[in-house]
């Protein structure tokens, strides 16, 4: 009789591991996919530098002068 309830609370906790894996796996997915997004914006930004730098420079530059 006491196998029966151990089974019991054994298949439980599996059932609870496995979704907490998917959910766990999900939110990698999106991390993953987030830091993607990042490294392509960085590289964008490092590609283009030369034309926004100098406007945000003299921007900066423009509203502490005034």
């Amino acid at each position: 009789m006491e196998t029966t309830p151990s089974s019991q609370q054994t298949t439980t906790t599996t059932t609870t591991t496995v979704s907490t894996k998917s959910e766990t796996s999900s939110f990698i997915t999106f991390i993953r996919i987030f830091l993607l997004v990042l490294i392509i914006l960085g590289i964008g930004l490092l590609f283009t530098q030369n034309i926004w730098v100098p406007k945000l420079v003299n921007f900066i530059l423009g509203s502490q002068a005034g």
